[in-house]
């Protein structure tokens, strides 16, 4: 096994990927719950903005684009799990207010 994750760090350090580094370590949970947001964002007529975004895919765009999960594979998907479970029984007004203003923007259409 450990042979396996050495052969995988080898060869997605060998990609060009990017170095997004927050300015805040204390963010980290905050970015990862936006990730979920729009993983699971309905635009106008309830439908998902993505045909397909599993945890996984946000595991490795957190992993091969920004700095602070560069070598945390092992708790990047725990955390997304549990922080799904976090935002989906949270009564907080200011999760309401994003995820309402996040639809507003997907849903809406400028004339051009």
């Amino acid at each position: 096994m450990d042979t396996t994750k050495k052969d995988m760090k080898e060869l997605t350090g060998s990609f060009q990927t990017g170095n997004i580094k927050l300015n805040n370590r204390n963010d980290e949970n905050k970015i990862i719950q936006l990730f979920i947001f729009i993983q699971e964002l309905k635009t106008a007529g309830s439908q998902q903005l993505f045909k397909s975004i599993s945890s996984t895919d946000i595991a490795y765009i957190l992993q091969l684009h920004f700095e602070a999960f560069k070598d945390r594979s092992n708790t990047i998907q725990k955390k997304i799990s549990e922080l799904t479970e976090q935002l989906h029984t949270t009564n907080s007004q200011k999760v309401k207010n994003l995820e309402a203003a996040l639809q507003d923007f997907f849903s809406y259409s400028p004339v051009r």
